[in-house]
């Protein structure tokens, strides 16, 4: 069963044959999508407004992610201990508004700081011969067995295996 189309319109201005002719799949779609696809297909049609000339479309893209601003922060100082007040600061927001903003995406400021000290300890393992508690040391990690642990966790194999398996690569 085919659901009521709408009929309110929500159009400033006029609409090219071409422009009319992309969208209707896109309004069809969303008809029998279920909302969790809605902000893919938004982009793909912001997108396709673009492509064909309507560059200011590109004012309504998607917000920029907090948690995705935390990264270079990480980043920049992977063994550094950053308090959520030097963050917030940086952030320009309250303690409460960044727990609730990366909690409205799944995430929070200790997730994201162990995605990046894992990331900067998987990048160390693979590419330098350092002992993986000088690389523990070097993510910020206090004790070689919780980074372990955590790494292990992340990735499904503890750092010391991973080192074996770049030493028979290497010997190859």
């Amino acid at each position: 069963m085919r659901p009521k189309a709408r009929s309110k319109h929500f159009c400033l201005g006029t609409v090219s044959a071409e422009l009319s002719l992309r969208l209707q799949p896109f309004v069809e779609w969303s008809l029998y999508a279920p909302q969790t696809l809605w902000s893919l297909r938004r982009n793909k049609l912001l997108q396709l407004l673009c492509y064909l000339g309507y560059q200011d479309i590109l004012t309504m893209a998607g917000t920029h992610k907090v948690g995705q601003t935390l990264y270079p922060l990480f980043n920049q100082s992977a063994a550094k201990e950053l308090s959520i007040t030097d963050i917030c600061q940086q952030l320009a927001m309250s303690e409460s508004s960044l727990r609730r903003k990366l909690a409205a995406e799944a995430s929070s400021v200790q997730d994201i700081k162990d995605q990046v000290r894992l990331g900067h300890g998987l990048h160390l393992l693979q590419t330098t011969e350092h002992a993986v508690s000088y690389i523990a040391e070097q993510c910020g990690y206090q004790s070689q067995s919780r980074f372990a642990s955590r790494f292990k966790t992340r990735f499904g194999l503890t750092p010391l295996a991973l080192k074996k398996l770049n030493w028979r690569f290497r010997a190859k």
